[in-house]
């Protein structure tokens, strides 16, 4: 039986700067195209929140290892 399994990736500071660009080019899109049907133009970036790392995966921690025993 396995209780948990870790995997890990080499160069995490350069992929979360990719991510970010990803999750900013993707938001800009959505706005453009809400933008565009309400017929004003697409403004300044006025907030952006910016996920810490490791707290997706702290939410789901508890989820691994499938749950409740049975008798076989």
């Amino acid at each position: 039986m396995v209780d948990r399994a870790d995997f890990d990736v080499r160069d995490k500071p350069a992929l979360r700067d990719e991510a970010r660009r990803e999750a900013v080019a993707a938001a800009r899109r959505r706005a453009g195209v809400s933008t565009e049907a309400a017929g004003v133009p697409l403004g300044t970036v006025l907030h952006i929140t910016d996920v810490a790392a490791g707290s997706v995966y702290s939410r789901y921690q508890g989820h691994v290892g499938g749950g409740g025993g049975s008798a076989g």
